[in-house]
């Protein structure tokens, strides 16, 4: 058997980043989506919304999951190519890669909170994100949809923020 590894890396996270859920990325790339002028808007000048973030945090299940609508669901593979190229784009957005400990996390959210396991990844990197950084207000997480938030932050003791970029409230 071969060895493979991959460097241990640290990345500099924003204490007013942003974490995207999926749902914010295909709405910006589908034209006929209901919430594509917001969401379009706020991956394009972020620093207009309240709070404005200085930094945007895409998790790859992410970057996989809204492929998979654009391109599996959509059969729009020119959405797909949009939506990388401006992931690629250099001062754009910070991918983060799963690691063993956000998977088991957000494994755990899943099963018990009954959510997606996307989601579960993405309350779980910004909840590790504010306890690393030492954070006093949560780090973020942008979505269209609260429900999944509702389901579980309260009740796991999550520290994690919402933007609603329906209503641009934070809560």
């Amino acid at each position: 058997m071969a060895s493979f590894g991959v460097s241990n890396p640290r990345w500099e996270i924003s204490r007013r980043a942003v974490v995207i859920d999926s749902n914010v990325l295909i709405a910006a790339f589908r034209e006929r989506d209901q919430w594509h002028d917001v969401a379009s808007a706020f991956l394009d000048e972020p620093e207009l919304y309240q709070d404005s973030p200085d930094q945007l945090v895409v998790p790859s299940a992410v970057v996989v999951e809204s492929w998979g609508f654009l391109v599996g669901r959509d059969r729009r593979p020119d959405l797909g190519y949009r939506l990388l190229d401006w992931l690629t784009t250099p001062g754009r957005a910070l991918i983060l890669p799963e690691w063993d400990r956000l998977l088991q996390m957000g494994h755990d959210l899943c099963r018990t909170a009954q959510i997606d396991v996307v989601d579960g990844v993405l309350f779980s990197l910004a909840h590790l994100i504010t306890d690393e950084l030492g954070l006093a207000s949560p780090l973020r997480v942008a979505t269209l949809d609260t429900r999944d938030y509702t389901k579980c932050t309260r009740r796991f003791g999550l520290r994690v923020r919402l933007l609603d970029l329906r209503s641009d409230e934070t809560y």
